[in-house]
C-alpha cells in the first residue's frame, strides 16, 4: 500500500512537471465570419474546408500527445511493477530470517 502511494505521488509530481511545459498545438484557426460572409455559398464552403482543417490538425495534435501520454504512462507503470517484484524477492529471502 506504502508502495502505490509513493508511485502515486510521484505520477502527480511528474504530471505536475510536464503540464507546465505541456506543448501547444500548431494549429491555424479559421477566421472567425460574420453573418454577411456566410451568406455566400462559396465563402461558407470555404469556411467549412478550413473548419474541417483545423480539427483534423487538432485531432492529430491530441492522437499523438495521447500516444506519448500512453508510453509515459506504461513506463510509470513498468517502474512500479519492477519495484514491486524486488520488494517480494526481498521480502522472501528475508521472511526465515
Amino acid at each position: 500500500m506504502k508502495r502505490a502511494a509513493i508511485a502515486l505521488i510521484a505520477s502527480f509530481t511528474a504530471t505536475a512537471a510536464f503540464a507546465a511545459d505541456a506543448p501547444k498545438p500548431k494549429c491555424e484557426k479559421p477566421d472567425v465570419p460574420n453573418k454577411l460572409t456566410l451568406s455566400s455559398e462559396l465563402a461558407t464552403k470555404a469556411f467549412q474546408r478550413h473548419m474541417n482543417q483545423y480539427k483534423d490538425c487538432i485531432n492529430a495534435f491530441v492522437a499523438e500527445q495521447k500516444a506519448i501520454a500512453d508510453t509515459a504512462f506504461k513506463a510509470g507503470n513498468d517502474a512500479v511493477n519492477e519495484y514491486n517484484a524486488f520488494a517480494k524477492e526481498v521480502q522472501e529471502a528475508t521472511a526465515g530470517e
